[in-house]
This record gives structure tokens, C-alpha cells and sequence, in this order.
């Protein structure tokens, strides 16, 4: 089969996926995807691969969400630490910014 539209194209994509995906169960499968993917890779663009390669890493992603599951998710906690002025402290918030203000107005 020579493929030249896009129709033909992805028909042949079809059929090459159904034939390397009969042999996805053996053990030296991920070696073999590997290395054809590099051969198919050395004739494409710089652009072309760099789009592949996004596409590639956002599967990753999100085969390594799915394979983690709810295990992944972190609670967000309560927000941002605040500061309690309380007991020994309170004195501290007993003095308001007015008892300073008037001090300095008499400068110049």
C-alpha cells in the first residue's frame, strides 16, 4: 500500500497499529517501540518532533495520573499561616499606630 491522501494515511496508520499492538504483551516490546520510533524520528523536522514530543509528554502525564490514582492528590491545607497575638503578646496590639502619629508633626 502507498498512502497519499490523509484518508489513505490514516488507513495505513490503522493497520500498522493493529499489527505492532499484537505484540504489546512481550517483554521486548517497549525496546522495540523505542527503536522505531528513533528510526521513524531521524527523517522528521525539528518543528515535527518538537510537537511529538509534547504529545508524548503529555500522555506520560497523564498515563502516570492514571496509573497513580488518587494516591497523586495532596490536600490543600487550611490557606496562609496567621499570626494570633495572644497571652504574653497582647500588649503589643494594646498600642495603636495614633499614639505615634501626633509625636512627629512638628518636625519642620
Amino acid at each position: 500500500m502507498m498512502p497519499d491522501t490523509k484518508e489513505e494515511f490514516e488507513q495505513f496508520g490503522e493497520q500498522l497499529i493493529a499489527k505492532i499492538n499484537q505484540f504489546n504483551k512481550h517483554t521486548e516490546f517497549p525496546a522495540f517501540a523505542e527503536e522505531l520510533i528513533n528510526r521513524i524520528a531521524v527523517n522528521l523536522s525539528s518543528i515535527t518532533l518538537k510537537k511529538i514530543k509534547t504529545t508524548v509528554d503529555n500522555l506520560a502525564i497523564e498515563k502516570s495520573k492514571l496509573e497513580k490514582g488518587d494516591k497523586g492528590k495532596k490536600s490543600k491545607g487550611k490557606g496562609k499561616a496567621k499570626l494570633k497575638i495572644e497571652g504574653e503578646n497582647t500588649h503589643l496590639s494594646e498600642y495603636g499606630y495614633d499614639a505615634y502619629d501626633n509625636e512627629y508633626d512638628d518636625f519642620m
